[in-house]
């Protein structure tokens, strides 16, 4: 009974040890890293150089992003000090 409750514990912090360590993408080094709320469900968009620069111009934009994710766009486009709309 012990072993198998230490054996569940181990497991458990393997798991979060891993979930930690395998973070994902952050905004930072000229990449912006954002989930929004699509149509379908939420997005990942991960640009980064040019496409980060575009991504973040076309804040409010027609055709662009509009919104509340557009707020979400901008607040991580503010993060690594690009411009926005």
């Amino acid at each position: 009974m012990v072993a198998s409750v230490l054996a569940l514990v181990l497991v458990g912090l393997v798991v979060l040890a891993i979930s930690i360590g395998s973070s994902g993408n952050k905004s930072g080094n000229g990449c912006v890293d954002v989930t929004i709320s699509g149509p379908i469900g939420g997005e990942e968009l991960h640009r980064c150089g040019a496409q980060a620069r575009s991504l973040c111009a076309s804040v409010e934009h027609p055709g662009g992003i509009t919104g509340d994710p557009a707020k979400d766009v901008a607040r991580e486009c503010h993060k690594v000090g690009l411009p926005v709309g």
